[in-house]
């Protein structure tokens, strides 16, 4: 379905304005970025090279907290950019939508990731 996601079952998402993504992590952005966003993806992720919210090392990807297709001028700001996994930058960056963002990603990243370093185990 375009534009839509079931975050309950793995599956290709494909949104005609904002990209194709998966659960995997691979990624492609049909939205135009600036000259320099290349080289400052690759300098957040060597700074924040964690998920925010689970804390994986793995399948990372830059999540603008502002979207770049409603603020563009955001876009190159490294105050706007968090590190997310995949599932997570669709569910917790995106609400389940690439076409929504979630106004308070920093705050329930902050919260998860505390509850996810503290979970009982055994």
């Amino acid at each position: 379905m375009i534009g839509t996601y079931n975050c309950l079952a793995p599956q290709l998402v494909c949104d005609p304005v904002f990209g194709i993504a998966d659960l995997e992590g691979r990624f492609r952005s049909l939205v135009s970025r600036a000259s320099g966003w290349p080289s400052l993806e690759r300098l957040h992720l060597s700074k924040e090279g964690f998920c925010r919210v689970c804390g994986t090392t793995k399948n990372l990807q830059v999540h603008h907290r502002f979207p770049v297709h409603r603020w563009p001028e955001m876009e190159l700001d490294p105050s706007n950019l968090m590190t997310l996994c995949a599932p997570h930058h669709l569910l917790a960056g995106h609400l389940c939508s690439w076409a929504s963002w979630n106004e308070n990603v920093v705050r329930d990243a902050n919260r998860w990731l505390v509850k996810i370093r503290s979970r009982p185990s055994g």
